[in-house]
């Protein structure tokens, strides 16, 4: 089952203004890239821990 978590993300960040200065489109991505790590880390850290997580059960 899908948490919903994340919805609409890809429609918010493709919505780059096409007047933006080369700096400010730099500024743009460099914020959509941290968003994006943020996310990440916040994904691995409430992942189930598969390392320590016996194949089968007794």
């Amino acid at each position: 089952m899908k948490d919903g978590r994340g919805q609409g993300l890809k429609k918010a960040l493709s919505k780059i203004p096409s007047t933006l200065t080369l700096e400010q489109e730099n500024k743009w991505l460099r914020a959509q890239n941290a968003f994006l790590k943020k996310l990440l880390e916040a994904e691995r850290r409430d992942a189930p821990d598969t390392e320590n997580t016996p194949l089968f059960k007794h």
